[in-house]
């Protein structure tokens, strides 16, 4: 399976579902809408659109920990993979 995408029925007096599935280190957005009750869904998926990139944009990779092997005529630290101490 390469994507899955979520999809909640209307049930009763609710007419609009939103439905947020994440597989494989991606968010999927399903909406579901009675047009007849709510004629303006597209309005509510374009701004879903809208603030997932903005979000998006403002997230930043993980960094990876900085691992020292040695000091210069001292004795090696961090080889955990472990941050060692902040030299001078």
């Amino acid at each position: 399976m390469l994507e899955s995408y979520p999809y909640v029925p209307i049930v009763g007096t609710i007419r609009i579902v939103v439905a947020i599935f994440s597989y494989d280190g991606t968010l999927y957005f399903g909406v579901t809408g009675d047009r007849d009750h709510a004629p303006d869904v597209d309005v509510l998926t374009a701004g879903i659109e809208t603030g997932a990139a903005a979000l998006g944009a403002c997230a930043q990779p993980p960094t990876r920990p900085r691992v020292i092997r040695g000091r210069p005529g001292g004795a090696a630290t961090g080889s955990t993979g472990a941050p060692g101490p902040s030299q001078p």
